[in-house]
């Protein structure tokens, strides 16, 4: 018996410079991810294992060692369920993603040197406005994500 990780389905997803911003219509939040957390976020679109996520951590940022990438990614995970993010599922094994990237996947995939541990923050309505910058008219549309508009939303 394996378990095996995925993204909940029907959570909007903004890539950002660093990382990405999801929001998750069940629960009304926004959340954060840096580029390491959003790099594991980006795996787990498809059923993963433990340790495939650690495998594709250390690919991306080869300075990591065994033991620090294992654990960024189990407190990564145990957040992103946390958060109604990511579910966990057991298997006998059949139906889980190869132990390594395809060489496509594996061209397509860019070393780092910048490893930071995987963060997710959860936002309020004004470090998201924070992160994207909002102008007035669009603060006035984001409002109604956050229930404050009382004249009815365009």
């Amino acid at each position: 018996m394996r378990t095996l990780f995925v993204a909940t389905a029907g959570l909007e997803t903004a890539p950002l410079a660093d990382g990405a911003v999801l929001y998750n219509l069940n629960t009304g939040k926004f959340v954060m991810l840096n580029r390491p957390a959003e790099m594991l976020w980006a795996e787990l679109s498809q059923p993963s294992s433990e340790d495939h996520l650690v495998q594709e951590l250390r690919q991306t940022y080869p300075q990591v060692e065994p033991g620090t990438a294992r654990q960024a990614v189990v407190s990564t995970l145990n957040e992103l369920q946390r958060l109604e993010l990511v579910h966990a599922k057991t298997t006998a094994g059949d139906g889980e993603r190869p132990a390594l990237a395809t060489p496509i996947q594996k061209a397509e995939r860019t070393q780092r040197s910048d490893y930071a541990p995987p963060l997710i923050s959860v936002l309020d309505e004004e470090d998201l406005l924070k992160v994207f910058q909002m102008t007035a008219a669009e603060i006035s549309v984001a409002s109604c994500w956050w229930g404050a508009c009382t004249a009815g939303c365009p």
